[in-house]
């Protein structure tokens, strides 16, 4: 800070000087007088105190900044860091020059092994972190001055930023992950993607960093070059792909949940658009066995949980209305093309949405297999329940069970016995705990405990003050929708289990839909019959 004030009073010593030479109508002065700097080296200054300020670790007591502030290794000194940028930055001249002479990245790494930077420890992250910093403070930095005409404009457009250093440090990542480590290696899979967890965290921790200490005035749009850069860079098809595509895969997953727009609201138009890249939800979905499925299904949840509050409230910003249009789309594309993801993903997804968007969850449900062809609804003497497929029981991924094996219970069970020392009836007391699972499942199968039905709808509402606020509901539409799944798949098997002969009419799972039904409140009712709706696809 020192440094920065006396770099602003050279740069007004320099202003002055350059106003009396104006008013006298002498020329500027080529060199620097005594006890001023020269316009090049007074740049030259400020650049570099610029980019000492942005080095300053985040205070403590912050949150995200805190939790992804990196260590300084001792190694790293200002004469090191100084080589680094030199060397970078004739690298960056070299390879305009040459398209990306694969010769002069060699030659490019080599001289950062002299300096026991790649040795994937601390040294590499810390090298990562300052190529970022600089390569994001070039980018960002103001260029020429606006035209009269633009200046003038209402709402004038972003400056076009300048991507050749974070093109760079993207193009840096993806050699040491091709060639960080010999392909002869014995563990070369597990030894590459480690590699790669530690590049991305470290780029994760200088865009944590720059969210923080600049959250007014942030940028996204580097950051989304660089990561959209690596996703093209590191996922292209070699000998190795089918070893190391999806634990790369599941990197930049784990690196992208760790900047969710709930942790980043900086980021969430990045964040949606990394989500859906062209070369990595494709890859993600279409992984082998299904395997990138729960992955995609946990990013998709991040960008919803960050919207529901927004959508829940109806009228939309401008900013959260063109986020929920690129949902939409990112969810137009899965239905096209993914539209099995969608089915097996309904309940999880459904539940993210706010029961008021209505646009939204009709297109999550309206998805079908590829493999089912829909009856037509207006064909004569359709009957759905004699159609072969509806015996087909649908793959749910989504773990519905989870809300009811969490709404548990404490109640007390009274016993009654005889002492056969005495022989005197003797009473006792215990305390069981039983969540809602458990109870649902065996009032179905022996309709007891008898007050089941009176005591379900207390256990449907939220008790915490906190989650009624932040929900907007004090019901746990989670919970209720969980019952809904739940009571229906124990019902349906039941029946199964009695014979064609059998009628739903008076079952168990009947009996709680109708206590339910007539006992909740007009909200509650809404919920319920929408969780039922949403099964009726």
């Amino acid at each position: 800070l020192a440094e920065a004030t006396e770099l602003l009073a050279a740069l007004d010593k320099l202003a002055r000087s350059l106003r009396e030479s104006a008013s006298a109508g002498a020329p500027a002065p080529a060199e620097p007088t005594p006890g001023h700097l020269s316009a090049d080296e007074l740049a030259a200054r400020i650049m570099d105190t610029l980019l000492k300020l942005h080095r300053l670790q985040t205070p403590a007591g912050t949150s995200a900044g805190a939790a992804m502030s990196p260590i300084m290794p001792a190694q790293a000194t200002e004469e090191l860091r100084a080589q680094v940028l030199q060397q970078f930055e004739g690298w960056l001249r070299q390879t305009t020059a040459s398209y990306h002479d694969e010769r002069v990245d060699f030659q490019f790494l080599q001289q950062f092994k002299t300096h026991n930077l790649l040795r994937g420890d601390e040294m590499t992250d810390w090298l990562i972190r300052t190529l970022t910093e600089v390569a994001v403070l070039h980018c960002t930095a103001p260029g020429p001055q606006q035209p009269p005409a633009a200046a003038a404009a209402e709402q004038p457009a972003k400056p076009r930023l300048n991507y050749e250093d974070i093109d760079g440090v993207s193009r840096i990542i993806a050699l040491l992950v091709r060639w960080g480590v010999p392909p002869e290696h014995p563990r070369m899979a597990e030894l590459r993607v480690d590699l790669l967890r530690r590049l991305l965290l470290a780029v994760a921790q200088v865009l944590h960093r720059d969210h923080e200490l600049n959250a007014g005035r942030f940028d996204q749009r580097p950051y989304y070059r660089l990561f959209s850069n690596l996703l093209m860079d590191c996922l292209v098809p070699e000998p190795t792909s089918e070893q190391i595509e999806l634990p790369f895969l599941n990197t930049f997953t784990q690196t992208f949940h760790s900047l969710q727009p709930l942790t980043l609201p900086g980021f969430a138009f990045s964040f949606l658009a990394l989500i859906s890249h062209r070369n990595f939800m494709p890859k993600l979905i279409g992984a082998k066995e299904r395997q990138g499925w729960p992955l995609m299904h946990r990013l998709l949840l991040d960008m919803l949980f960050f919207m529901e509050p927004h959508l829940r409230r109806v009228e939309l910003s401008p900013a959260m209305r063109a986020l929920y249009q690129g949902a939409i789309r990112t969810l137009l594309v899965l239905l096209h093309d993914f539209p099995e993801y969608l089915c097996e993903y309904h309940v999880s997804l459904c539940e993210a949405v706010p029961a008021t968007c209505v646009q939204l969850r009709n297109l999550i449900l309206s998805a079908f297999p590829r493999n089912v062809q829909l009856p037509d609804p207006f064909g004569p003497n359709l009957k759905v329940d004699l159609l072969p497929a509806i015996r087909d029981s649908p793959s749910i991924r989504s773990n519905y069970l989870e809300p009811l094996e969490a709404c548990a219970t404490m109640y007390t069970i009274t016993t009654t016995g005889i002492d056969p020392a005495t022989g005197l009836p003797t009473t006792g007391q215990s305390m069981v705990i039983s969540n809602l699972k458990a109870d649902l499942e065996q009032f179905i199968n022996t309709r007891q405990p008898a007050n089941f039905l009176q005591t379900l709808p207390n256990r449907l509402f939220l008790n915490d003050p906190t989650r009624i606020a932040q929900r907007g509901t004090r019901y746990n539409a989670p919970l209720l929708s969980a019952l809904v799944l739940h009571t229906g798949i124990l019902g349906l098997t039941q029946l199964r289990q009695k014979g064609p002969s059998s009628h739903a009419k008076h079952t168990p799972s009947m009996d709680i839909f109708y206590s339910l039904v007539t006992t909740l409140d007009n909200e509650g009712r809404y919920l319920l019959l929408n969780a039922i709706a949403n099964q009726l696809r």
